[in-house]
């Protein structure tokens, strides 16, 4: 089936990867001239490194029946289940919200433009969803993405 899939890249993750080696140089720093303090938080350098490989499994999938999100759980959406698509910005960084027919609101955790997480294609992802879930419920012609599979590309009425 053909679908879309949206995920963290490198360059979004890389100052966690920093970070843990920023906190790692400085917890051995520490140990090697004060011994080992109680202090001192020995525990931020592997979290940040946690962070690092758990943020690599975040993504959005969009599929012609729905979007499957997943963070540190999955959800799965059928596009009826969608009332809005829209942009979430706060401060600074932008990201993509959807409103649910219960009237919940769900924040995608990919796409994101943030400052030390800039995504250069945001823009792009925002239209290729909304494209999507406007086609798909009928509330629009879908008008196809650059990154959007052949099987999607159908001429607009």
């Amino acid at each position: 089936m053909p679908e879309i899939r949206y995920t963290l890249s490198f360059r979004q993750r890389w100052l966690h990867l920093l970070l843990a080696a920023l906190f790692g140089v400085l917890s051995a720093l520490r140990a090697s001239t004060h011994g080992i303090a109680e202090d001192f938080p020995l525990f931020v350098a592997p979290l940040f490194l946690l962070n690092f490989f758990l943020f690599s499994r975040f993504e959005t999938r969009l599929t012609p029946q729905g979007i499957t999100c997943r963070r540190y759980r999955t959800l799965r959406l059928d596009w009826s289940e969608i009332t809005n698509v829209r942009k979430r910005r706060l401060l600074g960084s932008r990201s993509i919200q959807l409103v649910l027919a219960d009237g919940k609101v769900y924040n995608l955790a990919v796409p994101l433009d943030a400052m030390l997480q800039r995504d250069r294609e945001f823009d792009t992802k925002l239209a290729t969803l909304w494209n999507a879930w406007t086609g798909a419920t009928g509330r629009g012609a879908y008008i196809p993405g650059p990154d959007a599979p052949e099987q999607w590309q159908t001429p607009l009425a």
